[in-house]
């Protein structure tokens, strides 16, 4: 899936969505701050089919702070995600937000500890470079990443859950970061653990063998000869996060064909009438634009996507 981070306006649910976009991920920080979500806003998305992941940051280098300061980071965060209805079960993002140093990644562990210490370690998720978030994945500090291109030199963690891109798009007029979810759980609300069958695992199993193969076959060299080296390190991560957000794309477009074949059989069932175009422009617009799911309608309903 595609999403969206920003930290002005909010654009309506209504926007995002005819935007081709199907989450966006939003701020915590200090009270009153104007780029912090708020429950209008949270009750837009989540209502409107747009799911709602959210990212605690002040100011850049926060994370610098240590056990104590992410004790008070995480408090304000959890009542300020409270308030706007976000589950306490969800995750919540921690902002790395500059080009965090070898020496600095201690601090960053600490903060992301005392974080922990008040809202359990499976709730702490981490945003940063790719040296930030595989060294915190690595550490176990994280249990959720989302990594930004920027600091990272091409280089993409597999693990992450978010990735954000370099650029900027505006959707109703507002400026936002463009984001790919590699997970299928990276915090957001609402979620539902049969979204999808496949496992992050499988999904980042099935992209590492096949971006393999495709490295090997484009060199000429069999696979059972050949591993990337360390000079081709960056070419192998690159290719192997493409081909996992190529393998989401993929099972999206199954999961449309499979609900419209769903729904055909239940209006063929219950002897209603069929409006084949329809059903037909719903599947490919579910597989254009990478929609999980797809309405379909009988004659007398609207088709939505």
């Amino acid at each position: 899936m595609r999403g969206l981070d920003y930290s002005t306006g909010p654009p309506s649910a209504a926007a995002v969505r005819a935007a081709g976009y199907r989450f966006v991920v939003r701020y915590l920080s200090r009270p009153g701050n104007r780029k912090n979500i708020t429950a209008r806003e949270f009750a837009d998305m989540t209502r409107n089919g747009v799911a709602v992941a959210l990212v605690f940051e002040t100011t850049a280098n926060r994370a610098l702070s240590g056990y104590a300061g992410g004790q008070a980071d995480a408090r304000a965060a959890a009542e300020q995600a409270a308030a706007v209805g976000m589950p306490s079960s969800r995750p919540i993002y921690f902002a790395v937000d500059f080009d965090a140093q070898p020496h600095q990644l201690g601090a960053i562990d600490a903060y992301l500890r005392g974080a922990a210490s008040v809202l359990g370690p499976g709730r702490i998720g981490v945003y940063g470079s790719y040296s930030v978030v595989r060294h915190c994945l690595d550490a176990g500090t994280a249990r959720y990443a989302w990594q930004t291109a920027a600091w990272s030199g091409g280089r993409a963690d597999l693990r992450a859950h978010l990735f954000q891109r370099i650029g900027t798009v505006h959707v109703a007029g507002v400026a936002c970061d463009v984001n790919d979810s590699n997970a299928n759980d990276f915090g957001q609300w609402p979620y539902e653990e049969d979204d999808m069958p496949l496992s992050d695992e499988d999904v980042n199993r099935i992209a590492d063998a096949s971006a393999r193969a495709l490295l090997n076959f484009n060199c000429g060299i069999p696979e059972h000869l050949r591993r990337p080296g360390d000079g081709e390190t960056a070419r192998f991560e690159d290719l192997a996060l493409h081909t996992n957000r190529g393998v989401f794309t993929v099972y999206d477009m199954v999961v449309a064909y499979r609900t419209a074949f769903e729904q055909l059989a239940d209006a063929v069932a219950r002897d209603q009438e069929i409006d084949a175009a329809a059903i037909k422009q719903a599947v490919a617009d579910a597989i254009r634009e990478n929609v999980v799911t797809v309405d379909v309608a009988v004659r007398g309903q609207e088709v939505q996507q």
